[in-house]
């Protein structure tokens, strides 16, 4: 993995490296860079080897050189330049370890999204094969990736993100975090990831502003990113910013997901959506964007949780609205079979 950053993906792999010795595996973790705010979570049962290069390309050579040296039974990698890096470095080290690359976001919608992967497609396209497996953490994600990539998409398997643990009912029950949720004096609508375009945190704010002209309301955001300064202003500039706070990264978000009114994604695309999960499992209801990949397919088109169209603020104002009106259509997207499906 590339680090140790307070994204899905990290506190996914953080979730597998308590769950796999379980299991009779023992677990290494290789980095790029040891840097990152989940970094302390890190089990002390499991080492990490810093690879330590500027460049995620610097990495080949010494990854090469360590798979000759360590002799381990299976590497899984996950996102897109960390898995061509491993493919190149397996070949290179002559001992072809076996290695499972791991695709967690629409390819496509990456494609758009920067010029540093537009040249993703060409290295699956003539690396695949040398992987002993291809997952995908949903069926859009491999749909996607099979088109652009054009791997057969019988070649990839689809694998849905670890996310209910076992420590998951002790976790969800710590004490409100936030006194707007240990007394609300207003529903309160969580908004948990990283603020950047991709998430489109902007449109949730707009829309915030918009709610706030037809009920009383209040918005909590959790996490860090570029948009931070940005988001802000813009809710100074709109005169809501006594009704939002911004609290920033929490290492386990959970507490302050099971006590909300509900969850609200608006993000422009997602490989799966490891949030809606989370809330799901806790009970609480989902308000998301219908965008790639993978909110539609988590609430099963709309009957788990609402979907609005990407980027429209007043679809997005009128969900939360009609929300706050409509709180028992909250029991049918308690969802039970979620604690079996993703456990």
């Amino acid at each position: 993995m590339h680090d140790f950053a307070g994204g899905g993906v990290e506190r996914m792999r953080l979730t597998l490296f308590d769950a796999l010795p379980s299991r009779g595996m023992s677990v290494t973790a290789i980095v790029h860079s040891r840097n990152g705010a989940l970094a302390g979570m890190v089990p002390p049962s499991v080492p990490v080897i810093n690879l330590g290069n500027r460049r995620t390309a610097a990495d080949i050579v010494p990854l090469a050189r360590l798979l000759r040296q360590r002799r381990f039974d299976i590497v899984v990698s996950n996102l897109d330049h960390n898995n061509i890096v491993l493919l190149i470095a397996n070949l290179l080290s002559g001992r072809r370890t076996r290695v499972i690359v791991s695709q967690h976001n629409a390819l496509s919608a990456e494609m758009r999204a920067g010029w540093k992967y537009r040249l993703v497609p060409l290295f699956y396209r003539l690396l695949w094969r040398a992987a002993d497996a291809v997952v995908a953490v949903s069926d859009g994600v491999a749909d996607d990736l099979a088109r652009v990539a054009a791997i057969p998409r019988s070649a990839i398997t689809v694998i849905y993100n670890p996310v209910v643990s076992g420590d998951y009912a002790a976790r969800a029950a710590v004490p409100p975090p936030h006194p707007w949720l240990a007394r609300p004096q207003a529903p309160v609508f969580l908004f948990a990831g990283r603020l950047t375009a991709q998430k489109d945190p902007q449109t949730l704010v707009l829309a915030f502003a918009r709610l706030l002209r037809r009920s009383p309301a209040r918005l909590i955001i959790l996490g860090e990113g570029e948009l931070a300064g940005r988001l802000q202003q813009m809710a100074r500039d709109l005169g809501i910013a006594q009704a939002v706070c911004f609290a920033g990264f929490q290492r386990d978000p959970l507490p302050w997901i099971a006590r909300a009114t509900a969850l609200v994604l608006s993000s422009r695309f997602e490989g799966l959506g490891n949030v809606i999960i989370e809330a799901l499992a806790c009970g609480v209801p989902v308000i998301a964007t219908d965008c790639p990949f993978g909110p539609a397919e988590i609430l099963q088109g709309g009957r788990l949780g609402r979907l609005v169209p990407v980027g429209d603020a007043d679809a997005l104002a009128a969900a939360m609205h009609e929300h706050v009106h409509q709180r028992a259509a909250a029991e049918l997207r308690r969802a039970p079979y979620f604690g079996r499906r993703y456990a």
